[in-house]
This record gives structure tokens, sequence and C-alpha cells, in this order.
């Protein structure tokens, strides 16, 4: 009696171990590529600029720099003589912990300093986003 107690029990922990393995195995399946992930969030984070979403926007930041730098500070980089109107992710490579993005952006630019005229224009944007505290997070160059 004792024995098939043991050998139903030990047959249940076998089918629980089996079931768990092929949920872990599914889950492996599932799990979105680094550099989908990566892409996601650069094309995110630009859809927030381009809609003003400037809280939105400096969530994208890493902690180090939201650490050091407010919001107001972030909003104050821009200005209102460009209007972002497009951005088009072209190429995510990414190693361990360093992610570099391509993107294509299309502006119109309204001001009338340097060289730049007046008009829609198209610019290649190259950006690096680093994995910390397990995210991946925009890093703006000092």
């Amino acid at each position: 009696m004792l024995n098939r107690s043991l050998i139903q029990i030990l047959t249940h922990l076998l089918g629980l171990t089996l079931l768990l393995g092929l949920f872990s195995l599914i889950g492996c399946t599932l799990k979105i590529p680094v550099e989908q992930q990566v892409g996601q969030r650069t094309v995110a984070r630009w859809q927030a600029l381009i809609t003003q979403n400037w809280q939105g926007a400096y969530s994208y930041l890493s902690p180090g720099y939201r650490g050091v730098h407010s919001l107001d500070l972030y909003k104050s980089r821009f200005g209102n003589a460009v209007h972002w109107e497009n951005i088009e992710l072209t190429k995510v490579s990414c190693e361990e912990t360093l992610c570099n993005v391509v993107l294509n952006l299309t502006f119109t630019y309204t001001g009338h300093v340097g060289q730049m005229v007046p008009g829609q224009h198209k610019q290649i944007i190259k950006e690096k986003w680093i994995k910390e505290q397990d995210q991946w997070w925009y890093y703006i160059p000092k």
C-alpha cells in the first residue's frame, strides 16, 4: 500500500516536472529577440518625440541620465525650428549590453540659421542603446 502511494506521488511529480519543462521551453521560443525589443523601444521613443510627449520620451533615457538631468532640462534641449514628422527603423545590431540603431528621420525645418534651407528634409540618425537593470535605454552622448 505504501509503495503504491509512493509510486503515485512520484508519477505526479514526474508529470508536473515535465509540464514545467514544457512551459519553460515554450517561454524560450516566445522570447522576443533583443534587436526587436530595442527596435520597438527606439520607435516608441521617437513617436513620443514626434508628438512632443516629453515625459514619454524621457522615460526611455537611462536611469543614470535621469538621475542627473531633470525632465525640464531634457525638454529645454529642443527648440521649435524643427518639426519631426516620421521615423523609420532601418537597422539594429546588438552586442551583450550595447545596441547600435540606424533610423531615417523625416522633418521640416522652419528656421533660418546656418546653411539649412527651410522645408522638408531627411536625415540618417545613429543611436546607441545600453542595457542597464535588465532593460534597454537610449544613451545620450556627452
